[in-house]
């Protein structure tokens, strides 16, 4: 990152102070930007290069991250190219062509969806890449920004989350890789403890366990689909709130993610060539 480099200087102190104690939305995350807030988002990353190399004098040394990542990205393959039902998945939803389904976990719960879009493979893949573009598309988003690259298939980003019913905004350091395989694009992505982006009290740390996506070509289908995306994601949001409540909303969520998903790849489909 170089020695004159602080990550933390690249998000403005008036959005890591943020406090939200007095929110009465009734859903899940409230769609009020941030920028109704005190600050004026343009200032954010304000005369800053992100895209800065890392280097070993930082809190995590380049070898842990790596190490850190690979062990994620072995895990992810192994069970993605399992039935899911042999793994303990088991199916709860399925809505405007989206699988959701289910398993219980230590500390909560793992969500896989299963869906098709007309979208090459590829490009699917270039679109996970556009991160400075998320809060575009994702109305759950208020900040995504890769911090620095660790090596050319793998970086730490940063993603502020607006907040979650009556509770604190939530927040993910994560590092994340992808791949592109003989049958398949891969994207997977793991929490990192670091002071890159140091914590904060009014913003919740969520802790991403696993976050993956296997992206791959089929034949086209009679709706023009070419593309099967399996993601798999688990998750601890942080503080007291109730896994069920968290289960269903994120259960509900799936398809309205996805659809943003898509909507986003036609947005800027000339990007992800």
């Amino acid at each position: 990152m170089g020695n004159n480099y602080s990550c933390y200087n690249c998000f403005s102190k008036e959005l890591q102070g943020q406090t939200i104690e007095n929110s009465t939305s009734a859903y899940p995350y409230d769609n009020s930007s941030l920028e109704d807030s005190n600050y004026n988002r343009s200032k954010l990353f304000e005369n800053e290069t992100m895209e800065e190399t890392y280097t070993e004098s930082e809190a995590l040394s380049k070898t842990e991250l790596i190490d850190t990542i690979n062990k994620t990205m072995q895990k992810f393959l192994e069970d993605i190219r399992q039935d899911p039902e042999k793994l303990g998945y088991k199916k709860v939803l399925t809505q405007n062509a989206v699988e959701v389904l289910l398993k219980d976990v230590s500390g909560g719960y793992s969500l896989m969806s299963i869906w098709k879009c007309s979208f090459p493979a590829e490009k699917v893949a270039n679109f996970l890449r556009l991160v400075d573009k998320r809060k575009d598309w994702d109305s759950h988003v208020s900040e995504c920004k890769k911090i620095c690259d660790i090596s050319s298939d793998i970086a730490v980003y940063y993603t502020l989350y607006k907040r979650f019913l009556t509770m604190a905004p939530r927040d993910v350091l994560i590092v994340g890789q992808q791949l592109h395989l003989e049958d398949a694009w891969v994207d997977v992505s793991t929490s990192i403890n670091s002071s890159l982006v140091p914590e904060t009290t009014s913003i919740v740390r969520a802790k991403i366990v696993l976050a993956g996506y296997y992206i791959q070509t089929i034949p086209k289908d009679e709706n023009g689909n070419i593309t099967l995306v399996t993601s798999v994601s688990e998750a601890n949001f942080g503080q007291s709130l109730a896994s069920g409540i968290v289960k269903n909303m994120s259960t509900n969520l799936t398809p309205k993610f996805v659809k943003a998903m898509i909507d986003g790849m036609k947005k800027f489909e000339a990007e992800l060539n």
